[in-house]
């Protein structure tokens, strides 16, 4: 049996803990069920912390995430893949609004850092 070790991250650490690692939900949790009503619970909730936590360099708390790697290297999400995807599919969703911008140098920062999350 695998040793348990908990620790705190940010999701910044997380995703780059994941980076060269398959993100993987197994076949026995249940199927991604978020709707609209959920989403934009996580919207708001990003874009408060943006309006006020994020300021003062605080980190942003996604929830807990629960995860190992698997035999095969690969990132196994246990608890938190509702939360985790919804994450994925936001960042995604930036990048191809990033993708459809004229290019600056802005914009090619962002989607330098965003890259390794949404091609990985």
């Amino acid at each position: 049996m695998a040793d348990l070790h908990v620790s705190k991250k940010t999701v910044g650490k997380l995703f780059s803990e994941m980076q060269n690692r398959k993100f993987v939900i197994p076949d026995y949790q249940r199927p991604y069920k978020w709707n609209i009503e959920k989403c934009e619970t996580l919207w708001s909730d990003i874009e408060n912390f943006a309006q006020t936590d994020a300021k003062s360099g605080a980190d942003y708390f996604l929830g807990t995430i629960v995860s190992y790697v698997n035999d095969d290297r690969n990132q196994e999400i246990i608890d938190g893949q509702q939360r985790i995807t919804s994450f994925m599919l936001l960042l995604r969703s930036f990048y191809k609004k990033l993708d459809d911008m004229p290019e600056d140098e802005d914009v090619i920062g962002l989607k330098n850092q965003l890259a390794p999350w949404v091609h990985g």
